[in-house]
């Protein structure tokens, strides 16, 4: 969770390749066959072409394909649930599809002769074999949005183009190019402390008139400026980003348990629950872990906790004017299985935090912020190994809008959203 603490921070200092014609769409929710339940980012991906999609967080999704694939099944894989299999002839163009949960749900918890640390460890251990051993690339869709008091001050989406060199190569990073960009027109501006920046930026307007000058306000676009950045997201992954609880280095900080186990996508899952101790790296977290029991592939995790602000950054909160509860945060990835390996196919983070500006002769203000990222990966190429030449690599410190190279000319109507 460093990455959350920096993105914090921010937040504070800145409160100072397929032609339209040939696709075809499906649409529709994936649901608990017994409660009706709708199954949020359930995996939906063609069984022969390495194309998908995911439903949202209500359970609905709309996936388009190419017509030529017609003839290719849809596969829908979901935690705890069997795999649902369908020929695309057969599938409605929208249509509730039901999962039904895996009998094996109802098993008792599996007595394992080692702690759950062993098996990290193993996994661990096992990625140059588990995730893949040769450079692939990849298209991902890429979703950002940022709210006050669910009024939204900032969204963007991205289409990306990736290049993966293998897991166990750590020598060369990740790169990626961007290939789609938007933003909505208009947004809400920031209301905490709206009076006093928009006083500040009438005084500075017009003293840059008298010099005849010109100059911009600010406004939630510049705020929103400093939130953004997909950078977190993209460089996710086991190998380069590795997190607290699968650091061998902080297995003491956490207390680790047996779940009762699962199945994902046809094969056994090895449920571990982790929850920390006290706080660690600022954060107090608790969450669980996924791995494929006969591989010990990390398949899935999930976490949830409180960051705990820093005792050396609250003084410099409190004489801005400021008060913060401690920020929660949830964040999960999941990966899919293809030609042997497990490849990414999800990344989400949530943060909800509360800012309050302090005021000594009015009423203070209160604001609540939610910040959500995802990243699906929609399209696998495991035969092209090319590089994303570095004039079009994607840089993390420059807008993004200023970084389209659209090489494959493609269009927002063909590309897999999160509905």
């Amino acid at each position: 969770m460093k990455y959350t603490v920096t993105l914090l921070f921010l937040i504070l200092s800145s409160l100072i390749s397929f032609s339209q014609d040939s696709l075809v769409r499906f649409s529709g929710s994936v649901i608990d066959q017994k409660t009706k339940t709708p199954l949020p980012y359930a995996n939906i991906a063609l069984k022969i072409r390495s194309i998908g999609t995911t439903t949202n967080e209500n359970g609905e999704f709309e996936f388009k394909i190419p017509q030529a694939y017609l003839n290719d099944t849809i596969e829908i894989n979901y935690l705890g649930y069997d795999v649902f299999e369908q020929p695309l002839s057969k599938l409605k163009k929208e249509s509730t599809i039901k999962l039904k949960p895996s009998a094996f749900n109802l098993k008792e918890v599996v007595i394992r002769p080692k702690p759950p640390t062993y098996y990290i460890q193993i996994g661990l251990e096992n990625i140059p074999e588990n995730y893949p051993r040769q450079a692939f690339t990849g298209r991902s869709y890429y979703r950002e949005w940022i709210t006050e008091n669910q009024n939204p001050i900032s969204y963007k989406e991205a289409v990306f183009k990736s290049y993966f060199p293998a897991y166990s190569d750590t020598s060369v990073k990740n790169q990626h190019q961007v290939m789609l960009y938007r933003e909505p027109d208009k947004l809400y501006e920031v209301a905490l402390n709206k009076e006093k920046r928009d006083k500040q930026a009438a005084k500075e307007k017009r003293k840059a008139e008298k010099k005849g000058e010109t100059i911009d306000t600010a406004d939630a676009k510049m705020i929103a400026t400093a939130l953004s950045g997909p950078q977190a997201v993209l460089q996710t992954d086991i190998v380069h980003t590795r997190e607290i609880f699968l650091d061998s280095n902080y297995f003491k900080k956490f207390i680790y348990t047996f779940g009762q186990p699962t199945t994902f996508q046809g094969r056994e899952v090895m449920v571990i629950h982790f929850e920390s101790k006290n706080k660690v790296e600022h954060t107090r977290q608790q969450g669980t872990l996924y791995l494929d029991a006969n591989s010990y592939a990390f398949i899935k995790y999930h976490y949830d906790g409180v960051l705990v602000i820093p005792a050396y950054i609250k003084p410099v909160i409190f004489l801005a004017g400021y008060g913060i509860e401690n920020p929660t945060f949830n964040r999960s990835i999941e990966y899919t299985f293809r030609n042997g390996n497990w490849y990414p196919h999800l990344i989400h983070t949530n943060i909800d935090f509360t800012l309050e500006k302090k005021h000594i002769f009015s009423s203070n203000e209160v604001s609540d912020f939610n910040i959500q990222q995802g990243l699906l990966f929609n399209q696998l190429d495991l035969e092209n190994h090319d590089e994303i030449p570095e004039e079009k690599r994607y840089d993390n410190s420059k807008p993004i809008k200023e970084q389209v190279f659209n090489d494959l000319n493609l269009n927002w109507k063909q590309i897999n959203t999160i509905r």
